[in-house]
C-alpha cells in the first residue's frame, strides 16, 4: 500500500470493497468458528457482547461488518490517511446521531493509527482478534501474534484471514504481466507463527472457489463493470497507464469467469483460529 493514498483512491478501494465482495463474509467464518468453540465451552461470548480488535483495518470494510453485531470494535492501521478517512466517517455518523436526538452510545467503532507490533491497549483488553487479509503485510509476525495474545482475553479467541497465492484475481494480474503481490507460503506465514505464539491452531479452513470451500472474491454485476472496474485498478493499485491490448486481454478472461450471478474472481486463502 502506497504510504500516501488520496481521498478518490480510498473511495475507489472502498467501492471494489463494498460492490464486489461478499456481504458478512468473515462474520460467517468468526461465527463458525466460534460455535466448533461452543460445544467444547459453552461459556464462549456471543458476538454481541465481544470488545473487537482489527488489525490493519484498511478501509474499514470488515469493521463496519462486525461493528452492527458486536459490543464495539477497534481498528487500527499504520496508515495516516486511511485513519484520517475513517476517523472522518466515524466524527460524520456521530454527527448525525447527535442531530436525530438519538443515542450516541449507539457509536461503538474507534479508529486509531497503530502498529500491529506495538498495541497500544491493556492486557486483556478484547474478546476476539482478527488479522483481515493483513498479517502476510507484517515483517515480524511473532511480535504481532504475541502481542495479540496479550490483549486478548481468558477464552479469547484469534481469526487470521490469510491471503494465498493461485487466485483468478492474481492469475489476472499476472497474465498482464504484472506483479500479482506476495506469493505467500502458508505454513512460514501463517501455521509456523500462529503455533509458535498460541501452541497449535484449533482450526482452519480453506477459501477457494471450489463447491466444498469457502467462497471469497469478485463478484461483478457484468463484463463492462468488471472491466470499468479493472480500469481503476491497474491505474490506482498496479500504477498503470492502460492499454488497449491490456483491455483485450482482460475482456477475454473476463468471459471465462461468467457464471449465473455475475462475473467472479475468486481469492484463494485460508482462515485460522487460536484461542487463548
Amino acid at each position: 500500500m502506497s504510504a500516501t493514498l488520496s481521498i478518490d483512491y480510498i473511495q475507489g478501494w472502498r467501492r471494489w470493497s463494498d460492490l464486489h465482495h461478499p456481504a458478512n463474509f468473515e462474520i460467517t467464518i468468526v461465527e463458525q468458528f466460534l460455535d466448533l468453540k461452543r460445544n467444547e465451552n459453552t461459556d464462549i461470548k456471543p458476538l454481541a457482547a465481544m470488545n473487537i480488535l482489527e488489525i490493519g483495518c484498511g478501509d474499514g470494510r470488515v469493521m463496519r461488518e462486525f461493528a452492527p453485531v458486536a459490543k464495539s470494535v477497534v481498528g487500527i492501521d499504520t496508515n495516516s490517511q486511511v485513519i484520517e478517512f475513517l476517523q472522518s466517517e466515524i466524527e460524520q455518523a456521530f454527527m448525525a446521531i447527535i442531530s436525530s436526538n438519538l443515542d450516541a452510545a449507539n457509536i461503538n467503532v474507534a479508529v486509531e493509527k497503530m502498529s500491529g507490533t506495538d498495541l497500544q491497549f491493556e492486557d486483556e483488553s478484547f474478546d476476539l482478534v482478527l488479522f483481515p487479509w493483513s498479517l502476510h503485510q507484517i515483517e515480524d509476525k511473532q511480535t504481532a501474534l504475541k502481542e495479540a495474545k496479550r490483549v486478548l482475553a481468558p477464552n479469547g479467541h484469534l481469526v487470521v484471514f490469510g491471503l494465498l497465492p493461485g487466485g483468478e484475481y492474481e492469475n489476472a494480474v499476472a497474465e498482464l504481466g504484472l506483479d500479482p503481490g506476495p506469493q505467500v507460503d502458508p505454513v512460514e506465514a501463517y501455521e509456523k507463527p500462529l503455533i509458535e505464539a498460541f501452541g497449535k491452531i484449533d482450526d482452519s479452513l480453506t477459501i477457494s472457489s471450489k463447491p466444498e470451500d469457502k467462497e471469497f472474491g469478485f463478484l461483478f454485476p457484468d463484463i463492462e463493470t468488471a472491466i470499468s472496474d479493472w480500469k481503476w485498478a491497474l491505474q490506482n493499485w498496479h500504477e498503470q497507464s492502460v492499454q488497449q491490448e491490456q483491455l483485450k486481454t482482460m475482456s477475454a478472461r473476463m468471459e471465462r469467469n461468467v457464471r449465473k450471478d455475475g462475473v467472479f474472481m475468486n481469492i484463494s486463502g485460508r482462515a485460522y483460529l487460536c484461542s487463548k
